[in-house]
């Protein structure tokens, strides 16, 4: 009986598990590129399994083949900013493997969003290393990018 009705048969009870696994492994993956400047690919691989499964359970056929068309899509353009050295090969796994969770909608404002974080993140480090340099305190020299990437994916998970 529980199986046929309320959240299991609707699968709310799974995408809540799954938007809770989601959360923590983005909070992970955003530490772990501010604190180490890397992304585990366990971590990644992670976002990538939370992401194919929300995939299957609540894409129709249409919208999940254009998100796989759009995620491979954002993976060539990825693998082109990784060979200009403007991004880290861990921030095109982690942006490829997020994407997959997202409608086609929601990709486009992912899209946006961490480039517009990433913005705000660079002009943040610009500000910092000048008052680091009329300190005499260390400057930063690589940007996070991993955690704009993941506060867009919480963004958009909290916005729906």
């Amino acid at each position: 009986m529980l199986l046929t009705s309320g959240l299991l048969a609707t699968g709310s009870l799974a995408i809540g598990f799954l938007a809770i696994a989601l959360s923590v492994l983005l909070v992970s993956a955003g530490y772990f590129d501010l604190r180490y400047r890397r992304i585990p690919n366990g971590l990644s691989l992670s976002v990538l399994l939370v992401s194919l499964t929300k995939l299957a359970l609540v894409s129709s056929f249409a919208s999940a083949t254009i998100t796989l068309l759009l995620t491979a899509l954002l993976l060539m353009i990825g693998v082109a900013v990784f060979a200009l050295g403007w991004l880290g090969a861990g921030d095109v796994k982690l942006i490829v493997a997020l994407s997959l969770g997202f409608s086609p909608e929601q990709l486009v404002d992912f899209v946006v969003a961490f480039n517009l974080l990433g913005g705000v993140l660079a002009v943040s480090v610009l500000v910092y290393n000048g008052y680091a340099r009329r300190q005499q305190l260390r400057v930063i020299n690589t940007l996070p990018y991993g955690v704009a990437i993941a506060s867009a994916g919480l963004l958009l998970m909290a916005c729906g």
